[in-house]
């Protein structure tokens, strides 16, 4: 099985276009969506969200969930949870593919930003992303930036915490390489109809100053870790995470690194799974592969994979959205636009607790379904698991 894990300010949205190729590579998939993203829950008191909280549900939901062989996709804020479960259960991941993301290790007492003060304060501030026009411009010359990045990441954490005007669709539309359809922005906003709705989108990025000291132990266990680990990077992406150097961090720590296909993808950004070219890597079907171990011939550079372009086609689909009463959805043919995401909104007024969507798409019928169910009763303990009932062609029998 694949589990993909998104970011911020993003959802399992994201993965619309990756996960038919993977499902006709004859894997089950679920794409995951953290606590306030996407159909999960969203509590609206920013003190329900902490790193440690998001990993936590994670490590729950597999284990209650009963995972293994687990053959893993992270990119953004998916990748510091992800990661740091690869780290700390290296039993549980087959293989892990890494797209703009890593796991950071922040000294105990260290606290990398200044806390953002009065933080249900809101302001007019101006978009930091109203600088990128719809066609991104490049921002590299093979490994060096030849531009400014947008903003440095103390001034994100203040203006996602307290701007009026921060919206998912904007981060998006801003750091993919090519113009978003208006329509699929709409999507990435579907999920917070209101400002109530975002706290957990709003303080994410105020997460990194609670990592002093965690992962320690996960990075040890990853620079252990020797199954195969591929890591997949925008050329254009103009944060942190973007850059030559944080990828060839991962390629020379990491053992199950050597010698798989790493790539640098062009004409891509941060939110690489909405660009086509990043889509039609040969990198990304490398998840999709059996199993073995990695070869002993040399590591491939970041530095040598910038300027280098891919090619092969995925397919788009409509994701549902759970009912308001909480009951098993109903299946949705794939299409290309996200029409189900817009016609079906969240609920309309707040409500607490878990991650509750488990999906994968059933290979014989090419439908959505929502095969499994994780709910807990309150923000810290509880859960039960649900079952979907289903036609046959749709059984829940596992596929690893």
């Amino acid at each position: 099985m694949v589990l993909l894990l998104h970011g911020q300010p993003s959802w399992s949205y994201l993965y619309r276009k990756m996960i038919p190729v993977l499902v006709d590579a004859g894997y089950r998939v679920i794409a995951m969506d953290h606590l306030g993203m996407g159909r999960s829950d969203k509590p609206i008191d920013i003190q329900s969200y902490s790193f440690l909280g998001h990993y936590d549900r994670l490590e729950r939901f597999i284990n209650d969930l009963g995972l293994g062989n687990i053959n893993m996709f992270v990119q953004d804020w998916g990748s510091l949870i992800g990661l740091r479960l690869a780290g700390l259960n290296p039993d549980l991941f087959a293989r892990i593919a890494v797209g703009d993301g890593t796991l950071p290790v922040v000294p105990e007492g260290v606290q990398p930003f200044p806390v953002v003060e009065n933080p249900d304060e809101i302001l007019e501030i101006p978009s930091i992303f109203e600088l990128i026009p719809a066609q991104q411009p490049p921002f590299y010359d093979g490994c060096e930036l030849l531009l400014p990045s947008p903003g440095n990441f103390g001034s994100w954490m203040i203006y996602s915490m307290k701007a009026a005007s921060f919206r998912p669709s904007e981060v998006l539309e801003g750091i993919t390489w090519f113009d978003l359809p208006e329509d699929e922005e709409a999507a990435y906003d579907a999920p917070f109809p209101s400002r109530v709705y975002m706290a957990g989108p709003r303080v994410f990025p105020s997460l990194v100053n609670e990592l002093g000291g965690l992962n320690n132990e996960a990075w040890e266990g990853l620079m252990s870790f020797e199954r195969p680990f591929l890591t997949l990077w925008a050329s254009n992406d103009p944060g942190n995470l973007g850059q030559c150097a944080t990828q060839q961090n991962l390629i020379d720590s990491i053992p199950g690194a050597l010698g798989q296909p790493h790539d640098r993808l062009a004409e891509a950004s941060h939110f690489l799974q909405d660009d086509p070219k990043a889509r039609r890597s040969r990198g990304v079907w490398s998840i999709s592969m059996p199993a073995k171990t990695a070869p002993s011939r040399a590591k491939r550079s970041a530095t040598a994979l910038a300027n280098k372009a891919p090619a092969t086609k995925f397919f788009s689909a409509s994701l549902p959205w759970r009912s308001s009463s909480g009951s098993v959805l109903k299946s949705h043919k794939l299409s290309s636009t996200p029409s189900s995401c817009r016609m079906n909104g969240p609920r309309t007024t707040p409500w607490k607790g878990s991650p509750t969507v488990a999906g994968s798409f059933d290979p014989p019928v090419q439908r959505w379904t929502a095969r499994s169910r994780y709910r807990s009763t309150s923000v810290t303990s509880g859960h039960t698991r649900r079952l979907s009932s289903r036609p046959r062609l749709c059984s829940t029998t596992k596929r690893s």
